[in-house]
């Protein structure tokens, strides 16, 4: 096994088989090709799946999100606030 990389023995596995059967069982030629091109395609999209990718979270959504936050934050403080002083009955 390929220290950090799981996918390639599966795709190497695969294509010893499917050579093999190639040579013992007499799957056509085509058969072996479809086999290669179907693990050549999931190859690319294994890769594309585990690839670091700088757009998973655009930066204007992290924004967003942040500046939503911190006003629920800041309102739910301030509401809290107010209770407790209520509360204690303190006057401003």
């Amino acid at each position: 096994m390929v220290n950090g990389d799981r996918h390639t023995p599966v795709w190497f596995w695969i294509q010893t088989k499917a050579g093999q059967l190639t040579r013992k069982v007499n799957i056509s030629d085509v058969a072996f090709q479809t086999i290669c091109s179907a693990v050549t395609l999931s190859r690319d999209q294994a890769g594309d799946l585990i690839s670091v990718i700088d757009r998973n979270q655009p930066p204007p959504y992290i924004f967003v999100c942040t500046i939503l936050i911190n006003i629920n934050l800041f309102l739910q403080s301030v509401a809290t606030g107010r209770y407790q002083l209520g509360y204690l009955d303190v006057r401003l």
